[in-house]
This record gives structure tokens, C-alpha cells and sequence, in this order.
């Protein structure tokens, strides 16, 4: 099995997937998509984590993209139960595989990468490597479109993450956290991914991108007693990014990426 794990799938098992149910799917995602200043109509696109590949069919056919690739580790899209193909529709390409190295993408250059509910899945050593191949798939002034779920701490929890993984860009150590639940009566994080909305905004800036708009949704909450152990640590969040439970993020790729030698004193 690739390194880069798939998304949980979006419906149970025994639900019917046909080309209607995912087309009513991309429309429901799109509208989220089309909030934002991107100029989709003849822009080539790729869609990580693509599931059925639903999106890039609507992209290719209700929005005017040139080109729509998708790709995911598991290829949902042959598994249609009214024997719909989306990998048939004139300019759309789907690719099964690992992201990072399937020979098939890694020569491609792409104007707008989206990607929803997938970031969160993978094992988290390797959620900065796929940003960044994002980041290097764009062509420059390229827009991206990231979506993901954000967790601070939530007990019991099952989010995808192999308990024993290493922690990047942590805001706190499980020790920290099964300790306040410890105090509360509750049991231990079973498997929490680490990342709120603040320690997301983070990776995405640290790979290169200006971050053009963010909108979140929900709340994931925040502890009053950690906030009140732990002020001066996170005195420096926006609480709005600490706070929320969803985010999705137009991210761009600056036409002059940032000459780091030539800003450091």
C-alpha cells in the first residue's frame, strides 16, 4: 500500500454511486470552489484526493476548465454502479496512485490544484511533502484551493492517525493534553491529528504560498484550561484560527517566489 493514504469514502457502502449522486456531490462542493477569485474557465486543473472524480468532470463540463486530472490512491471511479466512467469525459484524465511519485503527474504543471477532506487523512510525516509537490505542480501565479478539517485535541477520537507517528507542528504534546483530559474524567487521545486551523495556516504559508482568503466553519473548541495554563503560548493564534472546526483556503503561488538569502539580515 502507497505511503499516501485515500480519503475516508463520502457515503456508506451501500449507497448507490452513480453519475447523478456525484454529480449532485461536485455541485455541492463547487459551490464552496466558486466563492473564491479563481479564473477556472481554460485553466488546466488537479484534483488530489478526487474520490470518484465527480469534480473534475464538473469542472470539464459545467465550468469550461481545458483540462481536469484527478487522482487518489484508490480508483473509486471504477466502481460505478450505473457502469458510468468519469475517466471517459473528452479532457478529463484520472490517475491512480501514489501523488508523489506516479510517473504520470510529477512532469505535469497545473493552474489550480483543489483538494477536500484528504490533507487531514495522511500519515502526518507526509502532509508537508504533498503540499509542497501542490506547491511544485503549480504553475507560477497558479491558485490552489485546500480544504480540510481542523482538530484541537478531541478525546477518543479516531481521525486516521497511527497512534505511534510523529507529531509535526504540534501545539500540544498528547502528554499535555491526556493530562487535561485526566483532570476532567476523561480518557486519553486515542488517535488525534494534530493540526487546529492556525498550525494548517502555518504549513501552507511555510511551503511558499500567499494565502489570498480563508473561511472556516464550526467550532472545534478550545479548552478554557488549557488556554489559561498555556496563555502565553497561544497568545500569539488569531482565535478565530484556533477555534474553528473546518477550513478552505485559496492559497496562490507568488509569480516571484521569495528570495529567502536575499531577506534574512
Amino acid at each position: 500500500m502507497s505511503a499516501v493514504s485515500p480519503a475516508r469514502p463520502l457515503v456508506a457502502n451501500d449507497e448507490k454511486r452513480t453519475r447523478a449522486w456525484g454529480m449532485d456531490v461536485a455541485r455541492s462542493l463547487w459551490k464552496t470552489y466558486a466563492q473564491f477569485d479563481i479564473p477556472w474557465r481554460g485553466a488546466r486543473t488537479l484534483d488530489f484526493g478526487c474520490h470518484w472524480g465527480y469534480l473534475p468532470v464538473l469542472l470539464r463540463e459545467e465550468v469550461g476548465v481545458a483540462e481536469a486530472h484527478g487522482v487518489d490512491l484508490t480508483p473509486y471511479w471504477t466502481s460505478m454502479s450505473d457502469g458510468f466512467d468519469p475517466a471517459s469525459v473528452d479532457g478529463v484524465r484520472l490517475f491512480s496512485g501514489d501523488v508523489l511519485s506516479h510517473p504520470g503527474l510529477q512532469d505535469q504543471t497545473y493552474d489550480v490544484v483543489t483538494t477536500s477532506g484528504t490533507l487531514m487523512t495522511l500519515d502526518a510525516v507526509l502532509v508537508e511533502k504533498v503540499v509542497a509537490w501542490m506547491y511544485d505542480r503549480l504553475a507560477p501565479g497558479g491558485h490552489a484551493v485546500l480544504q480540510t478539517r481542523t482538530y484541537m485535541s478531541p478525546a477518543g477520537a479516531d481521525l486516521h492517525r497511527r497512534v505511534s507517528q510523529p507529531y509535526p507542528h504540534l501545539l500540544f504534546s498528547e502528554r499535555v493534553l491526556n493530562q487535561h483530559f485526566a483532570a476532567r474524567g476523561e480518557p486519553p487521545v486515542r488517535a488525534m491529528l494534530p493540526y487546529c486551523a492556525a498550525t494548517w495556516l502555518m504549513l501552507f504559508r511555510c511551503a511558499g504560498f500567499d494565502l489570498v482568503r480563508v473561511e472556516g466553519y464550526g467550532k472545534a473548541g478550545f479548552p478554557a484550561e488549557l488556554d489559561a495554563e498555556h496563555g502565553a503560548r497561544v497568545a500569539a493564534y488569531d482565535r478565530r484560527e484556533l477555534e474553528t472546526g473546518l477550513i478552505t483556503v485559496h492559497a496562490r503561488k507568488p509569480v516571484r517566489p521569495l528570495d529567502v538569502a536575499a531577506e534574512v539580515v
